[in-house]
C-alpha cells in the first residue's frame, strides 16, 4: 500500500460531498428539496447540511473520502488519490445552489427484471396472484433492483406515475420515492361504472381487501379502491388536521363519487383519520343553521334568544353559521336550549362513543340525505341517495 501523508488525508478530509458531486460529478447530483439533494444512482442517498445518510444502508457521513469508502467501496488510498487528482486538476468553485424545479420529477426507483421476490412476499402476505398480476401488468407494482423492494406506484388520470412507495422485503424500510406527488397514491379504478370509493391506510391492505372480495366470491373490481399510502398522518389535534391529499384529489376528479367507504385500522392514527374526513363534511354552524330553518326561526329571533342584543342578534349567528366564528361549549349549550335540541346535536361530531356516532349518522343525514351504514364487519360506510 503506497504511503500517503497526514497532512494529505486531511486535506482529502475538508471535501465534504456536496462540493466534490458538483464540481467532479455534477450528472450524478439531483436536487430533492430546499438544500437536500440525492444521487441519481441512490435516490434514498440524501445530503444536506454539510452531512450525507443512505438510508436504506443504514450507513452515512460528512466528507466525500467517507462516500467513495462506504457508497463506491473504492480502497482508502485509491479514494484519496482520486480526490487530490481531482483537486489538482480542477480546484472546485463555490456556485450558488441551483433553483428548485416547480413541478415535481419522480424518480422511480430501478426495476428488477423480474418480480419473483415482490410477487413471493406479497403472497406470503394472503395477496392473491390474480391481483398481483393484475399490478404488474399495469405498471402499478414492480420490484426495484438492487434492494428488491416491493414498489407500489399511484398514477394520474392519463396513466402516468406520479407517486411511488417502497417497501422493504427483509427489511422494516418503507419509504416514497423522490419526487413523489402525494396527491396521487396507489389505486385501483373500478372496471365499471362505480359510485363507491374504498379508502385504505396502505397499498396492502387495499390488496388484502380486493383478496378477501375475491375469495368471497365477488368482483374485487367491480368499485374504486384508494390506499393512502401512509401520506396522511392527522394531527394530535382533529380540529388542525386537514384532509388526506390523495382523496381531496381523487374527489375532485372523480366528481360522480357518491359512497365513501372508511376502511382504516383500528388504531387511534386510524381513527383520528375517520373522524377528520367525516366531521369535515360538517361543522356546528350548519347544525345551527338547520335547526334553526327546520324551526322556521330567523338568525335574529334566535340571537336574542341566546341573549344577543337585537342590533347585533342576526350578525352573530350569521357568523356562526358560515364557519367564520367558532361557539364556545356555554354559547352551544344556550343555541342549543333556544332551539330545543341537545347540546350534542349542534357539536362537531368526536366518534368516541355509540351516542357520538348516532350523532354523526343523523347529522350527515340532516345535510347531505346521505345514509351510513355499519356492517357486521364493522364497516363504515357514508352514501349520498341523490
Amino acid at each position: 500500500m503506497p504511503y500517503i501523508p497526514p497532512e494529505v488525508v486531511a486535506q482529502a478530509r475538508e471535501m465534504d460531498l456536496l462540493t466534490y458531486l458538483r464540481t467532479y460529478e455534477p450528472q450524478e447530483l439531483v436536487h430533492f428539496g430546499s438544500s437536500t439533494y440525492c444521487t441519481r444512482e441512490h435516490d434514498s442517498l440524501k445530503i444536506s447540511n454539510g452531512k450525507w445518510c443512505w438510508f436504506s444502508r443504514g450507513i452515512g457521513g460528512y466528507s466525500a473520502l467517507d462516500y467513495l469508502i462506504k457508497v463506491k467501496e473504492m480502497p482508502f488510498t485509491k479514494a484519496v488519490e482520486t480526490i487530490m487528482g481531482n483537486l489538482a486538476a480542477a480546484p472546485p468553485t463555490f456556485a450558488p445552489s441551483p433553483k428548485a424545479s416547480k413541478e415535481k420529477v419522480l424518480l422511480l426507483p430501478r426495476a428488477n427484471r423480474c418480480a419473483t421476490h415482490a410477487v413471493e412476499y406479497l403472497h406470503r402476505r394472503g395477496i392473491d396472484y390474480e391481483l398481483i398480476d393484475f399490478c404488474i401488468l399495469t405498471d402499478r407494482l414492480y420490484e426495484s433492483y438492487p434492494y428488491h423492494n416491493v414498489v407500489f406506484v399511484g398514477m394520474d388520470t392519463d396513466g402516468k406515475p406520479r407517486y411511488a412507495n417502497q417497501r422493504g422485503i427483509g427489511s422494516d424500510f418503507i419509504g416514497d420515492a423522490n419526487g413523489s406527488d402525494k396527491h396521487y397514491s396507489f389505486g385501483i379504478p373500478a372496471a365499471v361504472a362505480s359510485n363507491t370509493l374504498h379508502l385504505f391506510e396502505s397499498a396492502v391492505d387495499l390488496l388484502s381487501y380486493g383478496t378477501l372480495q375475491k375469495l368471497d366470491g365477488k368482483d374485487w373490481r367491480s368499485e374504486n379502491l384508494l390506499s393512502l399510502a401512509g401520506v396522511y398522518k392527522p394531527r394530535a389535534k382533529i380540529e388542525e388536521s386537514s384532509l388526506p391529499a390523495a382523496l381531496v384529489r381523487y374527489l375532485s376528479e372523480h366528481s360522480h363519487i357518491r359512497r365513501v367507504v372508511l376502511r382504516l385500522d383500528n388504531d387511534a392514527t386510524g381513527r383520528r383519520k375517520e373522524q377528520r374526513t367525516v366531521s369535515d363534511l360538517i361543522s356546528s354552524g350548519r347544525r345551527i343553521r338547520h335547526y334553526r330553518m327546520l324551526w322556521g326561526m330567523t338568525q335574529k329571533a334566535l340571537g336574542i334568544a341566546a341573549g344577543f342584543p337585537p342590533e347585533t342578534a342576526d350578525i352573530r349567528i350569521a357568523q356562526y353559521e358560515s364557519g367564520a366564528r367558532t361557539p364556545k361549549h356555554a354559547l352551544l349549550c344556550t343555541l342549543a336550549e333556544a332551539l330545543g335540541v341537545l347540546p350534542s346535536a349542534l357539536d362537531i361530531p368526536r366518534i368516541k362513543s355509540r351516542a357520538a356516532l348516532n350523532q354523526l349518522l343523523l347529522a350527515l343525514e340532516d345535510e347531505y340525505g346521505l345514509t351510513v351504514t355499519i356492517t357486521e364487519n364493522n364497516e363504515r360506510s357514508i352514501c349520498n341517495g341523490k
